[in-house]
Parts: C-alpha cells; structure tokens; sequence
C-alpha cells in the first residue's frame, strides 16, 4: 500500500498530477493569519485555533494552529488492481500547524541532516533521502518524511498537519495526508512563483552540496 501511495506523490512532484483548485492567500485576513504569507490554501473553511509549543525534530517551538476543512480525493477502495481501486472525494478536517524557526535552528538541522546524507550515501536515482530541499535562491523549501511529508520548512517557518476526521463519519480511505499535500496547500516565493515539493534526484544532489559549501544555506 505505502509504495502505491509514494509512486502517487512521485509522480506529483515530478508534474504529472495537476492541481486545478482555488487556492487563496489567506494571510490577506491579517492577525494571526498574517504567519500564512506565501502560502495558499484551497480550503472551504479556515479558522484560528490556538497557539501551542509542539515539538519538531526534537526542538520545543511555538505555533499557530488553524482548523481546516477541505475537499480531498481519497481512496475507499484498495486492490492489487489499480482498476479495481475507488477514488471519492470527500470533505475533510484537518490541524494546519504553522510556526516561526526561532534562532533558524530548525532550518541548521534540517540543511545539515541532507548535507550528512548525500556525503555518505549514493548519489543516484536509486536512493532518496528522509529529508529533502526545493533548490530555488532566495526562497527554497525543505521537507522531511515519505511517502508524503511530515514536515515542510519554507520562508523561515514550519509547516504540520494533523487529520482529525472526515466530515461524512460513513466513509474512510486511505490517503487524507497525502492528498492534503498534493492539492490543498502550496508555496510561493517573493516573486509569486510556486515553489514545488521536489526530491534531490537526477543530479541535484551534486549541486545541492556545491550550494551548501558555498554558504548558500548560512543562515
């Protein structure tokens, strides 16, 4: 099941799954919606919560925390058959977990744990790290976890999610976190350009580690 649903995110982040939804910059709102800057969401209802301290890579940092609920695709029916499979859209809830990188210490670990990585394993297609960076000057984006990611940086902030329930308590699938991060959210850099999930392969991996001994991620 979990190489079906990785073979899905690949595809996404290579550019052969399009997401055609209405994504809004909700950081217009301003107040504690102002953390959301760069970032739209697709979603049908989008309210502040809370904030709390949560914990990220072993660092204890503070966050805003927003309840989300949004149409995603999900699928209620597995079989070894991908014809066999059923795919529903249903309306979902979701914790969206946004918090400031004090101190960038989030970002140093992160950067370093990839720069540690790719010294020590093989730079090829075959392998793909646990941690990951868009490779963008100015505005990359760094994420961590597979099939999906558990954790984005981007733009000096952090970025969770937490699924909590579908709204019809009839149905279930698989694929709410994925499906979250495939269409609901995406990332803009200053110059209104999306700034996509992508994995360091087909040489990038070379050229983020020419990046990285170039101080291009000092901070």
């Amino acid at each position: 099941m979990k190489s079906r649903i990785f073979l899905a995110f690949v595809l996404l982040l290579s550019g052969n799954i399009l997401c055609l939804a209405g994504h809004k910059d909700y950081s217009k709102r301003g107040g504690e919606f102002s953390i959301l800057k760069d970032i739209r969401l697709d979603a049908r209802k989008l309210k502040f919560s809370n904030k709390r301290l949560v914990d990220v890579e072993g660092l204890r940092l503070g966050a805003s925390v927003f309840s989300l609920n949004t149409t995603v695709t999900i699928q209620t029916v597995e079989s070894v058959v991908s014809q066999g499979s059923v795919w529903e859209d249903l309306d979902a809830e979701y914790e969206l977990i946004v918090g400031d990188d004090v101190e960038n210490k989030l970002h140093n670990k992160l950067i370093n744990d990839i720069y540690q990585f790719w010294l020590t394993n093989p730079r090829d297609n075959s392998v793909v790290g646990e941690k990951n960076v868009t490779l963008r000057k100015g505005s990359y984006l760094i994420f961590s976890g597979h099939p999906y990611p558990d954790l984005v940086w981007f733009g000096n902030r952090f970025v969770k999610i937490e699924f909590k329930r579908f709204t019809n308590p009839k149905k279930s699938g698989l694929g709410a976190e994925q499906s979250f991060w495939e269409s609901t959210i995406r990332f803009y850099d200053t110059n209104n350009k999306r700034v996509k999930l992508e994995y360091l392969v087909n040489g990038l991996q070379e050229e983020f580690l020419r990046w990285y001994k170039a101080g291009e991620f000092q901070r």
